[in-house]
């Protein structure tokens, strides 16, 4: 038994200190069962709430949709278990959607939930028969007590057990679903051990008896398999995107069209963007402005802008977007990515590692174009101007054709973090546009749709091509 109680502690604090992956716009949802009831959160990886979004509750096997529900003010929800799904007991899917393309999804197991609607029933059961143990101060010794009331007795201590496992350790167990495992609470950690620790000291007590005992031991073995399989699904980010045509224009080839689009470029999933508040195209000391160029298309199936440049002169010209405020209700925030790319023109090579003094941009290190997939690309994130240090920064691969499919969500959207001088490199495995964002909160907020003073998200994007590597 004392094996048993070493290896639950052990798990516990395994599952507590594994890190986890942080990223941002990641959306997580997470349920689980009280008795008859089901509760769940979902939240967003920038510890933002997803406010009053759709919840679908469905049979996985079938597609056959249970309920639809709302989160409220703090990504909350639950219901009642139906008598649908008492009695044919399916496993539930979980799927919440944003407007935007986000997407989770969590899987409550019907044995999960008849498991603690069982449990319940038995809890009220015992209870009922059994009042004179009905407040702790009743308790009885074990040698006092016939097996049938020691059974009974175990049911209730088990019932204090569980009350006090969700107090101390839900905070813990909620914070590692949203992979926040920085920001636990001290007070948090020392209440999950010494819940421990009285749950080590009830089971010591009841040892006495071999039935009890294997119960409990049951009891102890399904908590840590529940604690230890929580595992919040993830979904996928926002990127601001300027695409070319070409990223290196030849004499023969002077015309360049230019895509401008807000998506989720991975899984090709589209926003409507609206036409940017300023587009323009620079190199040296020439900037042109190029937003009544623009013409509306469609990229991804959402509201896109286009605009076609023929080329004149050798040189190497940025392309950089400053798009409206977009508004993602979903996480109560202004979204605005500064992106930008550049293009080499009939040879050119000079300021490919200019700023262009944007309120946040990535400035290459390596050349932006004429290079392989393989290649490591380095950049260095600047906010006013001046190195960001330790901050995320999202990489994704423009799969046009989706023709590549992710061993799992973590292979979606990869993450770095700056160094203290703001840089990073990553190696870009697949040759195609790949795309970096810098996200960071700006200084000040812009009044939302009633009106409040709202948080704005920005995001220093750059887009670069890595050509295939051709042996011929």
């Amino acid at each position: 038994m004392k094996k048993l109680i070493y290896l639950f502690v052990i798990l516990f604090f395994t599952k507590l200190l594994i890190p986890t992956i942080a990223q941002a716009h990641r959306m997580t949802i997470f349920a689980w069962a009280e008795g008859k009831k089901v509760y769940g959160e979902t939240s967003f990886s920038t510890k933002r709430k997803p406010v009053h979004v759709s919840i679908t509750v469905q049979d996985p096997q079938s597609d056959t949709t249970f309920l639809t529900l709302l989160t409220d003010n703090q990504g909350k929800f639950s219901f009642q278990l139906t008598p649908q799904m008492l009695e044919e007991h399916p496993d539930l899917l979980f799927v919440v959607k944003t407007h935007d393309g986000h997407r989770a999804q969590w899987l409550l197991t019907a044995d999960e939930y008849l498991t603690a609607a069982a449990k319940t029933a038995e809890e009220t059961n015992g209870r009922s028969s059994m009042p004179s143990i009905a407040k702790p101060h009743k308790i009885m010794r074990p040698e006092s007590m016939s097996m049938g009331v020691q059974q009974q007795q175990a049911i209730y201590i088990r019932h204090i057990v569980d009350q006090e496992l969700e107090k101390k350790l839900g905070p813990i167990r909620k914070q590692l679903a949203q992979k926040n495992i920085t920001s636990i609470r001290l007070r948090d950690i020392l209440g999950g051990l010494g819940c421990i620790i009285g749950l080590a000291g009830i089971i010591a007590w009841l040892q006495s008896k071999k039935n009890v005992q294997n119960s409990m031991k049951t009891f102890i073995l399904f908590f840590t398999f529940a604690l230890l399989t929580a595992s919040p699904k993830l979904i996928y980010a926002h990127f601001g995107m300027v695409i070319p045509s070409a990223n290196y224009v030849t004499p023969d080839h002077r015309e360049l069209s230019v895509q401008l689009s807000f998506s989720h470029p991975f899984e090709g999933t589209g926003m409507d963007m609206a036409r940017p508040d300023r587009f323009f195209m620079t190199t040296g000391s020439t900037t042109t402005e190029l937003h009544d160029k623009l013409k509306q298309i469609s990229v991804m199936g959402k509201k896109s802008w286009k605009t076609k440049i023929t080329m004149k002169r050798p040189g190497v010209y940025w392309f950089a977007m400053q798009p409206a405020p977009y508004w993602e209700p979903a996480e109560d925030i202004f979204i605005i990515h500064l992106t930008k790319t550049a293009v080499a023109v009939f040879g050119g090579q000079e300021d490919w590692d200019k700023p262009l003094g944007l309120e946040t941009e990535i400035i290459p290190l390596l050349r932006p174009f004429g290079n392989y997939a393989g290649n490591s690309f380095t950049g260095k994130v600047l906010i006013h101007g001046q190195p960001a240090p330790h901050i995320a920064v999202e990489v994704e691969l423009f799969n046009k054709d989706k023709k590549i499919t992710p061993p799992s969500d973590y292979h979606i959207t990869q993450i770095i973090t700056t160094d203290s001088t703001g840089v990073f490199t990553f190696s870009c495995p697949q040759p195609g546009w790949w795309g970096f964002a810098a996200l960071s909160e700006a200084d000040y907020t812009l009044p939302g749709p009633d009106g409040a003073p709202k948080h704005v998200e920005l995001g220093a994007v750059l887009w670069t091509y890595m050509d295939p590597y051709s042996h011929q």
